[in-house]
Protein backbone atom coordinates (compact mmCIF):
# COMPACT_ATOMS: atom_id res chain seq x y z
CA UNK A 1 0.00 0.00 0.00
CA UNK A 2 2.80 2.47 0.55
CA UNK A 3 3.30 2.76 -3.09
CA UNK A 4 -0.08 4.46 -3.55
CA UNK A 5 0.73 7.64 -1.03
CA UNK A 6 0.56 10.43 -2.67
CA UNK A 7 4.19 11.62 -1.77
CA UNK A 8 5.47 8.62 -3.90
CA UNK A 9 3.22 9.10 -6.73
CA UNK A 10 4.70 12.55 -7.03
CA UNK A 11 8.11 11.18 -6.78
CA UNK A 12 7.35 8.78 -9.51
CA UNK A 13 5.77 11.54 -11.97
CA UNK A 14 9.10 13.48 -11.30
CA UNK A 15 11.20 11.05 -12.19
CA UNK A 16 9.52 10.12 -15.34
CA UNK A 17 9.12 13.95 -16.50
CA UNK A 18 12.98 14.17 -15.96
CA UNK A 19 13.76 11.24 -17.85
CA UNK A 20 11.51 12.78 -20.78
CA UNK A 21 12.83 16.10 -20.69
CA UNK A 22 16.15 14.18 -20.72
CA UNK A 23 15.73 11.48 -23.30
CA UNK A 24 14.24 14.28 -25.48
CA UNK A 25 16.98 16.36 -25.72
CA UNK A 26 19.14 13.93 -26.16
CA UNK A 27 17.37 12.78 -29.22
CA UNK A 28 17.07 16.20 -30.14
CA UNK A 29 20.38 16.62 -30.64
CA UNK A 30 20.53 13.75 -32.60
CA UNK A 31 18.02 14.59 -34.99
CA UNK A 32 19.67 18.38 -35.79
CA UNK A 33 23.12 16.24 -36.25
CA UNK A 34 20.99 13.73 -38.77
CA UNK A 35 19.37 17.03 -40.93
CA UNK A 36 22.80 19.07 -40.80
CA UNK A 37 24.63 15.96 -42.48
CA UNK A 38 22.84 15.57 -46.21
CA UNK A 39 23.35 12.35 -48.44
CA UNK A 40 23.36 13.09 -52.64
CA UNK A 41 21.58 9.87 -54.25
CA UNK A 42 22.37 9.86 -57.73
CA UNK A 43 19.25 8.59 -59.38
CA UNK A 44 19.49 6.87 -62.64
CA UNK A 45 18.22 9.11 -65.68
CA UNK A 46 15.65 6.28 -66.20
CA UNK A 47 14.08 7.52 -63.15
CA UNK A 48 13.32 11.01 -63.79
CA UNK A 49 9.64 10.58 -64.29
CA UNK A 50 9.72 7.16 -66.33
CA UNK A 51 7.16 4.91 -66.07
CA UNK A 52 7.26 1.55 -65.40
CA UNK A 53 6.62 -1.27 -67.93
CA UNK A 54 5.10 -4.14 -67.08
CA UNK A 55 7.93 -6.77 -69.15
CA UNK A 56 6.85 -10.34 -67.68
CA UNK A 57 3.85 -12.33 -66.70
CA UNK A 58 3.91 -15.23 -64.88
CA UNK A 59 0.47 -17.57 -64.29
CA UNK A 60 -0.11 -18.05 -60.56
CA UNK A 61 -2.97 -20.01 -60.41
CA UNK A 62 -6.21 -18.63 -61.49
CA UNK A 63 -4.21 -15.35 -62.24
CA UNK A 64 -1.90 -14.06 -64.73
CA UNK A 65 -0.05 -12.04 -62.98
CA UNK A 66 2.20 -9.08 -65.37
CA UNK A 67 5.40 -7.12 -63.68
CA UNK A 68 8.06 -5.14 -63.62
CA UNK A 69 11.24 -7.11 -63.32
CA UNK A 70 14.35 -4.88 -63.73
CA UNK A 71 18.27 -5.53 -62.76
CA UNK A 72 20.61 -8.22 -62.79
CA UNK A 73 19.25 -11.67 -62.53
CA UNK A 74 21.86 -12.93 -60.22
CA UNK A 75 21.02 -9.54 -57.87
CA UNK A 76 19.46 -9.66 -54.38
CA UNK A 77 15.74 -9.77 -55.39
CA UNK A 78 13.22 -7.12 -53.95
CA UNK A 79 9.62 -6.94 -53.79
CA UNK A 80 7.51 -4.07 -54.38
CA UNK A 81 3.95 -4.38 -53.51
CA UNK A 82 1.69 -1.36 -54.60
CA UNK A 83 -1.61 -0.21 -52.39
CA UNK A 84 -4.92 0.74 -53.69
CA UNK A 85 -6.04 3.09 -55.43
CA UNK A 86 -1.85 2.92 -56.91
CA UNK A 87 -0.34 0.74 -59.44
CA UNK A 88 3.39 -0.20 -59.98
CA UNK A 89 4.07 3.50 -61.06
CA UNK A 90 4.38 4.23 -57.59
CA UNK A 91 7.36 2.84 -57.22
CA UNK A 92 9.13 4.66 -61.10
CA UNK A 93 11.85 6.38 -58.77
CA UNK A 94 12.42 4.01 -56.20
CA UNK A 95 13.00 0.91 -58.68
CA UNK A 96 15.71 1.89 -60.60
CA UNK A 97 17.52 3.08 -57.73
CA UNK A 98 17.78 -0.46 -56.54
CA UNK A 99 18.69 -1.86 -59.84
CA UNK A 100 21.50 0.30 -60.26
CA UNK A 101 22.42 -0.99 -57.03
CA UNK A 102 22.35 -4.80 -58.15
CA UNK A 103 19.02 -5.28 -56.83
CA UNK A 104 16.36 -7.32 -58.67
CA UNK A 105 13.54 -5.14 -58.13
CA UNK A 106 10.14 -7.09 -59.27
CA UNK A 107 7.55 -5.04 -59.14
CA UNK A 108 3.44 -6.79 -59.74
CA UNK A 109 0.64 -5.37 -60.75
CA UNK A 110 -1.93 -6.66 -57.87
CA UNK A 111 -4.96 -8.04 -59.03
CA UNK A 112 -7.23 -5.70 -61.04
CA UNK A 113 -4.70 -3.36 -61.89
CA UNK A 114 -2.62 -3.33 -65.77
CA UNK A 115 -2.28 -6.63 -67.49
CA UNK A 116 -2.73 -8.89 -64.30
CA UNK A 117 -6.16 -11.04 -64.86
CA UNK A 118 -8.14 -13.79 -64.22
CA UNK A 119 -7.51 -16.69 -66.65
CA UNK A 120 -11.04 -18.36 -66.76
CA UNK A 121 -13.92 -15.98 -67.23
CA UNK A 122 -15.79 -18.04 -64.17
CA UNK A 123 -14.03 -16.26 -61.75
CA UNK A 124 -14.76 -12.82 -63.10
CA UNK A 125 -17.80 -11.16 -61.53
Amino acid sequence: MSNFVRENLTRRSLGSFALAVTAAGVLGEKIAEASQQTTRVDVPAAAAGAALEANKSIEAGDLRVSFADIGPATGSPVLLLHGWPYDINSFAQVAPLLASRGHRVIVPFLRGYGGTRFLDRMFVG
